[in-house]
């Protein structure tokens, strides 16, 4: 009975490593894509979109303002 357990057990863990590598895999693959799609549009002489700013300008004001005050 014990031995049918660790049997069980390893089978397991052998299938969660499998899952895992086979996930890493997947992501490494989407991300190689997604590279070189922006790599072509940048080789066909189209300008890439710019990054989104939000409330990052007011963050880097604030923090300046807060050194120049505290000082």
């Amino acid at each position: 009975m014990e031995v049918r357990r660790n049997s069980t057990a390893q089978q397991q863990q052998q299938q969660q490593q499998q899952d895992v590598a086979a996930a890493a895999a997947e992501t490494a693959t989407t991300a190689t894509a997604t590279r070189k799609e922006e790599l072509s549009s940048l080789n066909s002489g189209e300008l890439p979109a710019p990054p989104d700013g939000g409330w990052g300008w007011v963050v880097v004001f604030a923090s300046f303002m807060i050194h120049i005050v505290g000082e």
